[in-house]
């Protein structure tokens, strides 16, 4: 599953951050970020509700769009870590490293933080819940 995409924000994001099939905690950061103007992408709703027609402007709107991300001015970025890959074991920790990343500068939406409090929120009613049936087995 990923938090965040470099093409997140509009292509604002300056990281990429997934769950790895280890069940570990990967994030990598960009090491250059396009600073020239980016074409807005297409909206969904031509594909969903433009029936043929919505489907070629669709088409088309999202090409001029990557166009502009593919070949737009690029900047290495000059923060602390750029180009740099994280691997945590633990969503505390993932939520630590990106803490940090941001600290230093590096932008990502608020919502990967969110969804990381509410894996923990979860993670950990869970084992209270299994705490409590086992508990209650024992008696």
């Amino acid at each position: 599953m990923s938090y965040c995409r470099w093409s997140s924000m509009d292509f604002k994001c300056d990281l990429y951050c997934f769950e790895n099939v280890a069940g570990h905690y990967q994030t990598y950061v960009a090491a250059n970020k396009v600073v020239s103007p980016i074409f807005p992408d297409a909206p969904w709703k031509l594909l969903t509700k433009g029936g043929r027609i919505g489907m070629w402007l669709w088409r088309w709107w999202h090409a001029l769009h990557m166009f502009t991300v593919s070949h737009g001015i690029r900047r290495d970025i000059t923060l602390p870590y750029a180009g740099a890959s994280f691997e945590d074991g633990t969503l505390e920790d993932f939520k630590a490293t990106l803490l940090m990343l941001r600290g230093v500068g590096y932008i990502f939406p608020d919502h990967v933080l969110d969804a990381i409090d509410e894996e923990i929120r979860l993670r950990d009613e869970e084992a209270q819940s299994e705490s409590a049936t086992k508990s209650e087995t024992e008696q």
